[in-house]
């Protein structure tokens, strides 16, 4: 059940990045559930099942997203989410939800479905040319 209303990165969920820097998990949280997830419900959230909060959070870790990389995604608003083949690849085969019933990812697709945050979040970065799909993997 939708639950959460995303606006994206803005400039509060930056200065959280920003102060957030040692807690990568809050930063997650603050930037792919809150940002990016229709579903999110402010009862904690990163889920441990959900691929693409894990990989947000990874990346983080790893330095592989920074500071840098949301400068390119503040103020815009999450965009019609699709099927990325690769970005597919990458979180949904691996997200424990696509065995409990995404409705987003399933073979007739539940109209108005969307993709988890961090998957919105990773296709607003691919589509923005902030980052490649070759830098995450």
């Amino acid at each position: 059940m939708k639950g959460n209303n995303p606006a994206g990165i803005n400039d509060e969920s930056v200065a959280v990045f920003y102060g957030s820097a040692h807690d990568f998990r809050q930063a997650a949280l603050n930037l792919a559930c809150r940002g990016y997830c229709e579903y999110f419900k402010d009862d904690g959230g990163g889920e441990k099942g959900c691929a693409g909060f894990t990989a947000l959070f990874h990346a983080m870790d790893r330095g592989k997203i920074h500071q840098g990389h949301l400068a390119g995604l503040l103020n815009l608003s999450p965009g019609v989410p699709r099927r990325v083949g690769q970005l597919v690849e990458t979180l949904c085969f691996r997200c424990s939800y696509l065995k409990n019933g995404c409705d987003f990812m399933a073979e007739s697709p539940v109209k108005g479905s969307t993709p988890c945050g961090g998957y919105r979040l990773f296709l607003a970065f691919l589509d923005s040319s902030t980052l490649r799909l070759a830098e995450l993997q």
